[in-house]
């Protein structure tokens, strides 16, 4: 590690209240702050160049890359691409020495964000649109009006306080050059989700039958037996183990109403899920723990915590 990224490194861990263990900081970083990325199909680590552009940015806006308050998606240069989640933005915004306060108008077609500053006399407005943001899986499917909420807020933000370099995950998944979401390979072209208003129906029409076929139906030798006129009761034990059993649905995890877990649970939750590549949005989605952020798992409770890791 060279003099400059320890510095930094040091710099920005103190600042957030992090301590000063250099290495321990810089190994945790590695795996919760920078998305996995493969050339020629083999995973690379991020670049000493990569860590401090990230520490950079991260120092510029106050965001703790530990918390993925800021993470980064490796580019086909060597460079970053700067990612900041709903709960870095909503920092860097009431953190702001001129924010004066924030209001959102929102139906099913569109969500309008207003925010004001205390140097101007006029605030600034943006209006999102259903229609253009909405993607067709994760989290705009389970959550569409949340998600373009934050959209609103974002674009509103950016305008209002001119923020530069950083960006939401939605964008990034769209930047030239940035890695492929589905395959972590770094490519010109990234993956991402098609957007709802992009997916138009493919109709096939069938081939017409040169004949009809009449298949063979087995019956089952003790319904043969019934006759026509059978009574249900009679009927009952012939149908009984023809059809399948239900099943039965999993229990969905805990509501969240126990006793909260610390800051170095959610952290662990957060690297392992890093550390063995695993989706941890996609897992709180199938555990049906729809109000909890995948980047800081901000509300969580032991309970959950200890399903989570059993789950890792």
């Amino acid at each position: 590690m060279t003099r400059a990224l320890d510095t930094l490194l040091v710099t920005l861990a103190e600042k957030l209240g992090m301590g000063d263990d250099g290495a321990g900081l810089l190994a945790a970083l590695k795996t919760t702050a920078f998305k996995p990325a493969k050339i020629n199909g083999q995973f690379v680590a991020p670049t000493e160049g990569q860590i401090l552009a990230l520490l950079v940015v991260s120092n510029q806006y106050g965001l703790n890359p530990w918390l993925k308050e800021i993470y980064a998606f490796p580019d086909k240069f060597g460079g970053i691409v700067p990612v900041v989640g709903v709960d870095g933005w909503s920092r860097i915004i009431n953190t702001h020495s001129q924010y004066d306060g924030i209001e959102f108008e929102q139906d099913a077609d569109s969500c309008t964000c207003t925010i004001y500053r205390k140097d101007r006399s006029h605030p600034t407005r943006i209006t999102e649109y259903m229609v253009e943001c909405r993607g067709t899986q994760g989290a705009w499917v389970t959550h569409p009006y949340r998600f373009l909420r934050h959209k609103s807020l974002i674009q509103c933000a950016r305008l209002a306080f001119g923020f530069g370099g950083i960006y939401e995950q939605d964008e990034a998944e769209r930047i030239v050059d940035a890695v492929d979401m589905n395959t972590g390979e770094i490519s010109h072209a990234p993956a991402r989700p098609r957007r709802a208003s992009e997916v138009q129906p493919v109709v096939q029409a069938l081939p017409e039958p040169d004949e009809v076929v009449i298949l063979p139906v087995n019956i089952p030798a003790q319904m043969e037996e019934l006759p026509v006129n059978a009574a249900p009761a009679q009927a009952a034990p012939a149908l009984k183990g023809l059809a399948p059993e239900p099943r039965q649905a999993p229990a969905p995890a805990s509501n969240g109403t126990g006793e909260p877990a610390t800051q170095g649970e959610c952290m662990n939750a957060i690297k392992t899920a890093a550390a063995k590549r695993i989706n941890l949005g996609e897992l709180l989605n199938d555990m049906e723990l729809f109000d909890l952020d995948p980047a800081t798992l901000t509300g969580l409770t032991k309970d959950q915590f200890k399903a989570i890791k059993a789950r890792l």
